[in-house]
């Protein structure tokens, strides 16, 4: 008789096999997405220089790969079952890679929008001088990166309304400071 881990041996087989095609699935439709995005935003831009293409395609990269990588461990979840622990893991893993995604790209895209003071003039219509615009984007790229910091740490269960109490005094004594 066989010993009793053999007996789920070709189930577990089938599992991996299936997980393995749907990370193969996974990894081409990210490729034929990408490229299908970037002839698109090539159509669009049309005659634009390749520099401003190349910033958009670094602007998009980081947030595909994120959501890749999550789709890939949400299938994982699915095909392997999980006990309780481990699924509220993965769900909140899963969760804090789409996070990460969106606020990557929003932190990008500031970076794109405020390359100048023509740029931001164009999109906002605010006239400000040059000297300024470092400082804002460097400004918005913090708020960025505070708003994505709260937002992972709540998803993972802990209590962010006092780190929301402090960055309020911090602004309010930065305010108070610039006057």
């Amino acid at each position: 008789m066989p010993p009793d881990f053999l007996e789920d041996t070709p189930d577990l087989l089938l599992r991996l096999l299936v997980l393995l095609v749907a990370l193969l699935v996974i990894w081409l439709a990210k490729r034929v997405l990408t490229t299908v995005f970037y002839r698109v935003l090539r159509r669009l831009l049309g005659s634009v220089n390749t520099s401003l293409e190349q910033v958009f395609q670094d602007t998009i990269s980081i947030p595909i790969n994120l959501l890749t990588m999550a789709l890939g461990l949400a299938i994982f979840a699915q095909v392997i079952t999980l006990d309780a622990s481990a699924s509220l893991f993965v769900g909140r893993l899963l969760r804090t890679l789409i996070l990460m995604a969106a606020f990557t790209a929003i932190y990008k895209l500031t970076g794109l929008i405020v390359r100048s003071a023509t740029m931001l003039n164009a999109i906002t219509g605010l006239q400000l001088e040059e000297q300024l615009v470092p400082f804002i984007r460097t400004g918005l790229r913090l708020i960025i990166l505070a708003l994505a910091l709260i937002a992972i740490v709540q998803e993972w269960g802990y209590d962010v309304g006092s780190l929301i109490a402090g960055l309020g005094l911090g602004g309010l004594a930065f305010a108070l400071a610039a006057q």
